[in-house]
């Protein structure tokens, strides 16, 4: 059986879907409006230089191209921020339903949480896929691991970026929602229905009974951070075991150990090495052997030393179709005196990963929800 919604609280959930929706364009009618004027600008300044004139008009229309992708490219920001919306106004209309102790604010801490969650878990899965890809890869192999981002550092960046960025979420879809509930002529919450009894309530045993109900809500909120930050520190130590395993260093490939082998134990879903040639001279062979030292039909990479220590020369092995288990990386010198060889073994299991950086973020996100309800509950005393 359908179920059919008062026609007050169908308005009232279009309010809050109409509220996202207007942040959103409001923000994108701003950057496309900045966007468009730095074309503009552009233009204007190449277009004054002699012998520019047709290179400013080609780009100023690649420019002028490019502005409805910009602008398709929004779309998902837009569903986004409307389902929120509607989620929010949602939230606005059963929180009418509780205590006047749990009405007042009840909106702002999911929005932190969700922002939070997003904010953190992209963050943090982007650092990951960025290490794997060898994007963050622009110094030497050898010291990889030693300069890796700590969790912590990461969770604290997060955190003051999602707060920042819910903030701004909150003011402006708040400011809009007011806006097109008065537009919407729907009633808005009053909050008579606290003032109204505050001299009763200050009378007999009512005020004691909401200055209690207060200070349960107070320990139930402060409970549940304490909670919250004891599993933080235990999930920081589960994805440090569940994230991206690195293991970096270097050897030397010279006469004296022409043919050097290092041991590589693979053991998760997904493997890559790095190997760089760095100081030295001549040209090294390198190879992925099995732990008897047999072939695997796997490409022969050769790379030149540099003079530099600066320097470096890269290439990469994609181990993912080899069974688990240890396999050799075989060094070979083939000319030259030799020199340094740096290495980084990178393993991962994506899924697992995925699914713990979703409950770090979740939970670190979910330790400034609670102390805005816990600020809230005493403001309500």
């Amino acid at each position: 059986m359908a179920i059919s919604l008062p026609s007050h609280s169908r308005k009232q959930i279009l309010a809050g879907g109409l509220a996202g929706l207007s942040s959103v364009l409001l923000l994108m009618i701003a950057s496309t409006a900045l966007l468009t004027s730095g074309v503009f600008w552009q233009y204007a300044f190449n277009s004054g230089i002699p012998g520019l004139q047709e290179a400013a008009d080609a780009a100023m229309r690649q420019d002028i191209n490019q502005i409805p992708l910009f602008l398709w490219a929004w779309r998902w920001i837009l569903v986004g921020f409307v389902l929120i919306g509607i989620v929010l106004a949602t939230l606005d209309l059963w929180s009418r339903r509780l205590p006047a102790l749990w009405q007042k604010g009840l909106l702002a801490p999911p929005i932190f949480l969700l922002v939070g969650c997003v904010i953190v878990t992209g963050m943090l899965l982007s650092a990951e896929s960025a290490l794997f890809d060898g994007r963050d890869q622009a110094a030497r192999l050898a010291s990889l691991a030693s300069r890796r981002a700590s969790i912590w550092g990461q969770l604290i960046f997060g955190l003051v970026i999602s707060l920042a960025l819910a903030g701004v979420v909150w003011l402006s879809w708040s400011w809009w929602y007011t806006r097109w509930q008065r537009w919407l002529k729907l009633p808005l919450p009053q909050a008579e229905s606290n003032n109204s009894s505050a001299a009763d309530e200050r009378k007999g045993d009512a005020w004691f009974e909401r200055r209690s109900m207060v200070a349960r809500a107070e320990r139930i909120v402060i409970g549940a951070l304490i909670g919250a930050i004891l599993i933080l520190i235990g999930l920081v130590g589960l994805y440090d075991g569940a994230r991206t395993s690195l293991i970096s260093g270097e050897f030397w490939v010279d006469s004296g150990q022409p043919n050097p082998a290092l041991e590589l134990r693979l053991e998760r879903s997904q493997r890559r090495v790095f190997v760089e040639s760095t100081l030295g001279t001549g040209h090294v062979s390198l190879q992925i052997l099995s732990r008897a030292g047999a072939q695997l039909g796997l490409n022969e990479a050769q790379l030149a030393f540099q003079s530099s220590p600066l320097s470096f020369e890269r290439t990469q092995f994609e181990l993912n179709g080899l069974e688990r288990g240890s396999y050799l990386l075989q060094a070979q010198l083939l000319d030259g005196e030799g020199g340094r060889v740096g290495y980084a073994l990178m393993q991962q299991d994506p899924g697992y990963m995925s699914f713990m950086a979703l409950l770090l973020g979740l939970v670190t996100s979910a330790i400034p929800a609670l102390l805005i309800q816990f600020v809230n509950l005493r403001q309500a005393r």
